[in-house]
């Protein structure tokens, strides 16, 4: 669940956010697009197509779309710790900031 208060307050996060979105977009395409070729390969098997003929193909395209889910997967860690690394520095300042007030260090 993102909160809009949070989104405000780290409005320099949201590019990461946009980009660990955008990179589940792509692997969530990827994983369809597996298992299209390999709903393809079964109707094929089961129709008595020869496997030479498609298998390559089919297994070419579940091979390429393994490896983008992977880098997909890569990049959203990497923009996951980004926003965080952000939210983080700030958030701590914030609250070391309401506590020394409530403490009465910074009067």
């Amino acid at each position: 669940m993102i909160k809009k208060r949070l989104l405000k307050l780290l409005s320099h996060s949201t590019k990461y956010i946009v980009f660990q979105v955008l990179w589940q977009w792509i692997a969530l395409l990827c994983q369809i697009l597996t298992a299209w070729s390999i709903g393809q390969i079964l109707r094929n098997a089961l129709d008595g197509a020869p496997l030479n003929s498609f298998l390559p193909l089919y297994m070419g395209i579940i091979g390429g779309t393994v490896l983008v889910r992977i880098l997909c997967e890569h990049g959203s860690v990497r923009s996951s710790f980004m926003a965080s690394c952000d939210v983080k520095r700030i958030l701590r300042g914030q609250i070391y900031l309401y506590i020394g007030m409530c403490l009465g260090i910074f009067h």
